[in-house]
């Protein structure tokens, strides 16, 4: 088998050299077959291709484990995890190494972290047992052996297709090998004989075993083939159902297995194996319930959480409102509510958002849970934070400003909550999701304060966000396409532009000797290009917009207009001399505003005049740029003496 998997993954290698997707796997195979040499060369080429990738690290980490230095292959584990905090194979692989390393209790959080990720991996409990026995609890390595093999009992599907292959292979064979096939079948025989299909572990898992995309692309095709909606909706439905019924099969069950653990109260495998095997629940609110006393109820939240997906499913395929649908109504009250007020983080975050789905398809029902989703925000737990921000802003580009009618939440308080949490996050998967919410807010105009350009162009700039390539990339689109989009929102850059470098220049000065920001220059050239007038896509919609009547061209006038103000106050030498370098590269001509020109001469005259603390090389500037302002003043008087002469 071993074999060939390697042969399919080189084939891969080769049409895409530079794959990193299930390489990690590859490594795995290359390190059960003792393949050094290979392993290294991936390692390599992985590394190369890009080291920043969970599966480059995991490949590395199994070089080294190859080689038996433990400690740096737990490094490498590591970085996998920084990278992705739920990268099932770094956990397992970790608790591997721990093991090697006799460091038992470190093994066992690593596994339990695994199992944390994905219950249904046989690989985790495994390890566990391994753990445990190690330190001679048996007991305890008896369980986790066992659900690592209920794990691996084979579907009834897999053996129907095992034994047609034993049934090809009959026709064809020698005498001998009929014999050992012979032996083959009785075993596979045997195996379904004695494997319970009925539980969990048999029928069930092929009904829920599909990933969320298999999901979703299994309800768009119910949703193709039915006729109206009332009929997708209804037949969801009756799928969420069963599938909540299948949680009550073994009600009849209880009283018996309750009788028999009365024997066993000491054995630490009966007890928990009952709790896990016997749902008694006849409704999601009790499921929940039981939750909080029994957080191992693994596959009753698996289904829960299997009924969320085709909740969500069916709402993002469904367009009308669902108040007049009594089985959308069943399943909201039933099952999505109750799921919100789940202490399963899963399910809790799932069910917030099929609640936020319905409140795109009905106005009233966002405006009664806006501040359900608020809350969420402020108050929960990291993933649920983000849920909730995505929601709030699909709500907003949904309904605009009607979404505050009759409610106790207004726009500026809104505003003041996006700020704090773009200013105070220190999760940066949060920070990412909350400026990719500005900034889609701010397109589409729903907020309209120049305070929010400046905290997103000072993240962008920041030092501390360098590692936030999300972030980053997401505020590379935006910033230029918000600018030059719209006069208006250049007005809003030139307001604060001069302001925001000094923020950027007090940020660098607090920074560490060690890191190194963004030349102070580099950050003034790039905000320029983004306040140049002649990038505008349609210069001409100025005139249109109301509150907004001054000519776009003559933006750089009042933008030189703060700069000499800011240079008047500022104390910083550095800041001076870059904002005086920077008045002679703006764009000012001899068709700007003569009385802003001539305001602004006087401007630059009294600050040549007044300001002793300027260095020769700001004067030098300054002068430079006072020359330029009486040429074009001087031109101007010039055409209009001519004007006149020729009336």
């Amino acid at each position: 088998m071993e074999e060939e998997a390697e042969k399919q993954f080189e084939e891969i290698a080769k049409l895409d050299p530079y794959r990193l997707d299930d390489m990690d796997i590859y490594s795995n195979i290359l390190f059960v077959m003792s393949k050094r040499s290979k392993l290294g060369f991936l390692a390599q080429i992985a590394s190369s291709t890009d080291k920043f990738r969970p599966e480059t690290c995991c490949i590395i980490g199994n070089y080294y484990s190859l080689l038996s230095e433990h400690e740096k292959a737990v490094i490498y584990f590591r970085r996998a995890l920084k990278l992705n905090r739920n990268w099932l194979s770094a956990w397992t692989l970790m608790g591997h190494e721990y093991v090697e390393m006799k460091n038992t209790h470190a093994a066992i959080e690593a596994y339990r972290r695994a199992v944390d990720v994905n219950r249904k991996d046989y690989r985790a409990w495994y390890g566990l047992g391994q753990t445990y026995e190690v330190l001679e609890m048996h007991y305890y390595a008896l369980y986790y052996y066992q659900r690592a093999a209920a794990l691996k009992i084979p579907e009834i599907s897999q053996q129907a297709l095992y034994i047609e292959k034993i049934l090809e292979n009959f026709q064809h064979d020698t005498e001998e090998s009929k014999q050992e096939l012979e032996f083959i079948f009785k075993q596979f025989l045997l195996i379904i004989k004695t494997t319970d299909l009925s539980d969990e572990m048999g029928n069930n898992i092929p009904n829920h075993v599909f990933s969320e995309n298999l999901i979703t692309h299994m309800v768009e095709v119910f949703r193709k083939i039915t006729s109206d909606e009332k009929t997708f909706v209804k037949l969801l439905a009756e799928m969420i159902v069963n599938l909540l019924d299948s949680l009550n099969e073994q009600t009849n069950k209880v009283k018996k297995y309750a009788e028999d653990d009365t024997k066993s109260d000491d054995s630490f495998v009966s007890v928990v194996s009952n709790q896990e095997n016997i749902p008694l629940f006849k409704s999601v609110d009790s499921i929940i319930k039981e939750e909080m006393e029994n957080p191992n109820g693994g596959h009753k939240t698996f289904v829960i959480f299997r009924c969320l997906c085709l909740t969500q499913a069916m709402l993002e395929n469904i367009e009308k409102n669902f108040r007049n649908n009594f089985e959308f109504i069943e399943i909201l009250n039933n099952l999505i509510v109750p799921s919100v007020r789940s202490h399963n983080a899963s399910i809790r975050e799932k069910g917030l958002r099929c609640l936020g789905l319905c409140c795109l398809l009905d106005k009233q029902f966002a405006r009664e849970n806006l501040i359900l989703f608020c809350h969420c925000l402020v108050k929960g737990h990291d993933s649920l934070q983000v849920e909730a921000l995505k929601i709030i802003t699909d709500i907003f580009m949904c309904y605009k400003y009607d979404v505050f009618d009759g409610s106790s939440i207004n726009l500026q308080s809104i505003q003041s909550l996006f700020e704090q949490i773009l200013q105070n996050t220190l999760n940066i998967d949060m920070t990412a999701t909350a400026v990719e919410a500005v900034s889609k807010l701010m397109l589409t105009s729903f907020f309209d304060d120049p305070k929010l350009l400046k905290i997103l162009i000072i993240l962008y700039f920041d030092p501390k966000t360098s590692s936030n390539l999300n972030l980053r990339q997401i505020l590379t689109y935006f910033i230029p396409v918000y600018c030059y989009s719209s006069p208006k929102n250049q007005f809003y850059l030139q307001e604060i532009f001069v302001s925001t470098l000094h923020k950027l220049l007090q940020i660098f000065d607090d920074l560490d000797d060690d890191i190194e920001p963004i030349p102070f220059s580099q950050i003034v050239l790039q905000m320029m290009d983004w306040v140049d007038p002649k990038k505008q896509i349609n210069p001409d919609i100025s005139k249109n917009q109301s509150g907004h009547t001054k000519e776009n061209k003559d933006i750089h006038l009042y933008l030189a207009k703060d700069i000499c103000t800011q240079i008047s106050e500022s104390y910083n030498k550095e800041e001076r001399r870059t904002l005086c370098t920077l008045l002679n590269k703006l764009h000012i001509t001899s068709t700007s505003n003569h009385e802003l020109t001539d305001s602004l001469q006087k401007i630059v005259l009294k600050l040549l005049k007044e300001n002793n603390s300027l260095d020769s090389f700001a004067k030098n500037s300054l002068n430079k740029f006072f020359t330029t302002l009486c040429k074009l003043l001087e031109f101007k008087e010039t055409n209009y003496t001519s004007i006149e002469t020729f009336k």
